[in-house]
């Protein structure tokens, strides 16, 4: 399996999280950080290993947080990353609702 995805998929993703999911984007890395005051998170890259992010602290610093998916290396894994953040972050996403979701009820990335 190869862990490198089409540009034009990684692009659509990172647009997707980083225009409609701004903050959950901080809650993702929130929950990953070993620093608790993140104030900002933008999604900057994936591939089939993990989720990266640039992560801002309050103080102006900023980080790249790396976040593993679920279950190992696989492209089944990045799309089970939404589920599995919904129940990692401080608050409840409501993902049921969410409009991008395949028709078999899955999020869809």
């Amino acid at each position: 399996m190869t862990d490198v995805f089409d540009d034009d998929v990684v692009r659509a993703i990172l647009q997707h999280m980083n225009d409609d999911h701004r903050d959950d984007n901080v809650l993702i890395v929130r929950a990953f950080s070993p620093h608790s005051d993140i104030v900002a998170s933008e999604m900057i890259g994936l591939d089939a290993s993990a989720g990266r992010w640039r992560a801002v602290a309050s103080d102006g610093a900023s980080e790249i947080i790396e976040v593993p998916w679920p279950g190992g290396p696989s492209w089944s894994g990045a799309r089970c990353a939404a589920r599995s953040w919904r129940s990692t972050t401080p608050r409840a996403h409501g993902w049921a609702s969410h409009r991008d979701r395949t028709s078999d009820g899955e999020p869809s990335v």
